[in-house]
């Protein structure tokens, strides 16, 4: 049980340390827009901040790795899934997939959800909660 313990403790520090990190990146970003506007005219705020927080990098510690940040994601991103939720693994054109699909989905059509995460962080499995909200919501599997 204590090593259940700390790989979560682990996992909830990898978090607020990424989580400080970005939000002094945004504080930083909101300060320099108030003060001065935005970096680019055409720039919205949202993309202003996206590539503050791509121009800072990932902080560099052992909290930090990228092997450690997919694991600790893992591991904080599994929800339970609603009983009627239904995932499929399959292979699509040379690649693992998932068809997410709850009972109100319709039989024709289909909705493509790519998790984004940059090859760093994240999977089909943190994100499966949300999924089954989309399908949910859009009636597509």
């Amino acid at each position: 049980m204590v090593d259940k313990a700390d790989r979560y403790a682990r996992s909830v520090r990898t978090f607020l340390v990424l989580n400080f990190f970005l939000g002094r990146v945004a504080v930083r970003t909101l300060l320099h827009r108030l003060l001065h506007g935005p970096r680019r005219p055409d720039w919205s705020l949202l993309y202003e901040l996206v590539v503050a927080i791509m121009a800072a990098g990932i902080p560099d510690d052992e909290t930090t790795s990228v092997w450690k940040m997919r694991h600790d994601m893992e591991q904080l991103g599994r929800a339970p899934l609603p009983l009627e939720a239904e995932v499929r693994t399959v292979r699509m054109g040379g690649v693992d997939c998932e068809w997410v699909s709850v009972p109100e989905c319709r039989a024709d059509g289909a909705l493509l959800y790519l998790h984004g995460g940059g090859y760093v962080a994240g999977s089909p499995s943190t994100h499966r909660a949300l999924i089954v909200e989309l399908a949910r919501q859009t009636r597509l599997r």
